[in-house]
Order: structure tokens, then sequence, then C-alpha cells
């Protein structure tokens, strides 16, 4: 619980300092997404890295790690332009198991920043959980 306070103390601070401006589309773009803290039953992805690749209502993701290639559907909205908060809500489907998570991003500049990762339900467990990670905008490399 402590480490989630201290989450929401940082995204404060970053969402009061914050002049960088998201995309108000994320078509066309790939992220760069790196799982911070350490591994515990909550954070069962901790150190990973993952590329995700958004098209128009779509996306594909790969697992540096394992190279394993998942893909769904996603939609985006910028919820706060001026203090740089934007939501991506993702629909997977995994060896038949429905995976749903959102990303709240929160920019420390033009092309990065930390995001906030909601599991509501999937096929890595627990079935809802919460973490915070780094991500970074590559240029289109699409």
């Amino acid at each position: 619980m402590r480490h989630k306070f201290f989450l929401f103390l940082s995204l404060m601070v970053i969402a009061l300092s914050a002049k960088a401006s998201l995309p108000n589309k994320i078509e066309g773009k790939t992220f760069l997404f790196r799982v911070a803290d350490i591994q515990n039953k909550d954070n069962p992805n901790a150190n990973q890295i993952f590329v995700m690749h958004f098209r128009k209502d779509t996306y594909t993701y790969e697992a540096v790690s394992n190279q394993k290639i998942n893909q769904g559907q996603y939609t985006y909205k910028v919820l706060d332009q001026d203090n740089g908060i934007a939501l991506i809500s993702c629909h997977e489907m995994n060896e038949n198991v429905k995976t749903d998570y959102t990303l709240l991003l929160n920019t420390e500049n033009d092309k990065s920043g930390l995001y906030i990762y909601k599991q509501n339900q999937g096929i890595i467990g627990p079935q809802k959980r919460l973490n915070f990670s780094y991500y970074t905008i590559l240029e289109n490399l699409n």
C-alpha cells in the first residue's frame, strides 16, 4: 500500500509540472513500455519490456524477453491535455481467456512518461492488479 501512495504522490508532482503534450491519436505510433518495481504477485511482469504498435482501433505487442506477440483492440482518450494525462483501454484474447486492462499515461515530455497499468481480468494472475511503469513513444517504426 505504501508504494501505491508513493506512486500517487509521484504522479501528482509530475501532473502539476507537466508542460508536455500528448498525441491526439496513437494510430501509427509505436510505444516501448518498461515495467517497473520489483517482481511480486501483483507485478509478475516486473522488469519486462514490451513494444506496442497501434493501428486504427487495433494493436499488436511483443514481449521482448520471449518474442510472444499478442494483439487486440483499444480505445485512446486524452483526459487532460494541460496536465498530460491520457487513457488507453485494451481488450484481447489470450489462449481463449479474455484480457482487459488500461494504461493511464502521464507525460514527462512529448515522448515519454509514466503509466499506471490496471488489469481487470486476464490470463496472467492475479486477475485484478495494479502497477506502474515507464513508456517511450518511438518514432514511427511501423
